[in-house]
């Protein structure tokens, strides 16, 4: 492990760009930051950096690079990586799928004076690009792993098993009609259609909830990429009582999670969103990746159907089911509609109580 007193105080992270790392990314940035004040934090991000930089706005303590696909671009990546001594972290694990740019930056940052890299990896026997690299525990949550490599680079964090430390600046909501705390939002739509919720079944879903919660309205939410399956769940539904809330910036999105009664979603960047801010989840989930399961929020309720499931910790083809054409994972699919609605049932009457 290495020394506080010989650390340098700017740390570097390399994240992925999908929103689940730089949520939990920024989280450990506040962790440390609380713990040390004087550390400065510098995020260099190629893919989604106007998404990351939008995130880290509640994060003072941190900066956002974003870099260019050009030769400016490159000129920005080795002058903030190498002008002066860092603790370089990379939040993701290091695998084969990694382009070999990664790979070449992280050996020579390793060979900088003064700079120190570390990274999660698959198995503790991997060749990797880091001065030291941290096996990744799949019986951890992502963030519990997070926290190992940033004790081995002589960090400050919390105890295993600490609250995380959130914040996420939302705007306000202007794309939803429905009052605050009136509706809830359906999130059906994965990075891929096999961690997705099959669009005919989100569309019976949201009908027998209307049906059974008359004072409620559901709003659909997703990226640009999802909005001819969002429209084709939205018809048929009463248009009064149904809204879409597609392709909006994430801190937008966040607003109309924030001012929803409930979010229900599936494993994805959103539902993070959602489960970081607090609020009530369900969490359809699937076994491929239980390390992301958003165990952190107490008030989560996460469902899957591993009865027939056989892809714990494995993402291959073992657990998939063939829908409309379209294949999905089966531990997510297998949930059933009467699973679902129950647990929405619970967590709206118990807001009644409350209120």
């Amino acid at each position: 492990m290495s020394s506080k007193k010989d650390n340098p105080r700017d740390v570097l992270f390399f994240p992925s760009g999908s929103i689940g790392d730089a949520l939990m990314m920024l989280a450990l940035c506040a962790e440390i930051h609380d713990l040390e004040p004087e550390r400065r934090f510098v995020v260099i991000a190629r893919r989604n950096a106007g998404l990351i930089a939008d995130m880290a706005a509640a994060y003072p303590c941190v900066t956002v690079v974003p870099i260019e696909k050009s030769l400016r671009g490159i000129l920005t990546l080795v002058w903030q990586s190498f002008r002066r001594p860092v603790i370089a972290l990379m939040p993701a694990v290091f695998g084969k799928s990694w382009f070999l740019n990664t790979g070449v930056l992280f050996y020579l940052l390793s060979m900088r004076p003064g700079t120190q890299t570390f990274g999660l990896i698959e198995r503790a026997t991997d060749r990797h690009p880091y001065r030291k690299g941290i096996a990744y525990d799949k019986s951890s949550i992502h963030f519990e792993n997070m926290r190992n490599m940033a004790r081995a680079a002589g960090l400050s964090v919390r105890a295993s098993g600490a609250p995380l430390s959130f914040c996420f600046a939302t705007l306000p909501a202007t794309h939803v009609p429905f009052a605050e705390g009136s509706y809830v939002v359906f999130h059906p739509f994965g990075s891929s259609s096999w961690k997705s919720f099959p669009p005919r079944r989100m569309h019976d879903l949201i009908a027998r909830f209307l049906e059974l919660h008359q004072g409620y309205s559901a709003v659909i939410t997703g990226g640009a990429e999802n909005q001819a399956e969002a429209e084709s769940i939205a018809a048929q539904l009463p248009p009064s009582r149904v809204a879409l809330a597609i392709n909006l910036p994430i801190r937008e999105a966040a607003g109309v999670i924030d001012r929803a009664a409930l979010y229900v979603g599936v494993d994805t960047g959103t539902t993070h969103v959602a489960s970081v801010m607090g609020g009530p989840v369900v969490a359809l989930e699937h076994n491929a990746s239980p390390e992301w399961l958003p165990t952190y929020d107490a008030q989560a309720v996460i469902l899957n159907n591993p009865t027939h499931c056989q892809c714990h910790g494995r993402k291959n083809d073992v657990c998939k089911i063939v829908v409309d054409g379209k294949p999905y994972l089966r531990c997510l699919y297998e949930i059933s509609d009467e699973t679902i609605l129950g647990a929405i049932a619970r967590i709206l009457a118990s807001r009644t109580i409350q209120k």
